[in-house]
């Protein structure tokens, strides 16, 4: 079965069980090298709400600074479908931990933008989020719109991206 029809499947069951922001479901599906791993709240036809997406990489904890630069390459030439560019933000080549978020933000109501978060860290793979910011307040994360296909491509370059 290829990762697309899988990731489809585990999103029908999610759906089926009716998963909520009350009680989110988990996607899970193996890959190449490593896990995609999510937590859905809503599942449609076409798109869901997802919390967050993450690839459990099985070659992550020997990145070093050099490969999650390439890791940073990588994914901003790939992702290029998500609402807004993603580009690197920071290194820490002590906690072996790449930063990447929106450039720029989206910008919204009320002073409030929107942005997505991506971090590769060494002991736990690439992780994407999408978190909102009001002025004077805390960020907070926030469900990410994606529609079935997005999160397919989502776990295929994440795999690709990991296997650095």
């Amino acid at each position: 079965m290829s990762h697309a029809t899988e990731i489809n499947h585990q999103l029908d069951l999610l759906r089926s069980s009716g998963c909520s922001a009350i009680s989110p479901g988990v996607m899970h599906v193996a890959m190449h090298y490593g896990d995609v791993e999510s937590h859905v709240v809503a599942v449609e036809q076409l798109a869901c709400q997802v919390l967050h997406f993450t690839h459990l990489s099985v070659r992550a904890a020997t990145w070093n600074k050099d490969q999650l630069k390439n890791i940073g390459e990588e994914l901003t030439s790939r992702l290029t479908y998500l609402l807004e560019p993603i580009h690197p933000q920071e290194l820490d080549s002590q906690a072996m931990v790449l930063q990447m978020r929106s450039v720029p933000p989206k910008a919204g109501q009320d002073d409030r933008r929107s942005y997505y978060e991506l971090t590769a860290r060494r002991d736990r793979g690439i992780s994407l989020l999408r978190y909102e910011k009001q002025v004077g307040q805390m960020r907070q994360a926030i469900p990410m719109s994606l529609t079935r296909e997005v999160i397919a491509r989502l776990a295929d370059d994440f795999d690709a991206a990991a296997n650095v």
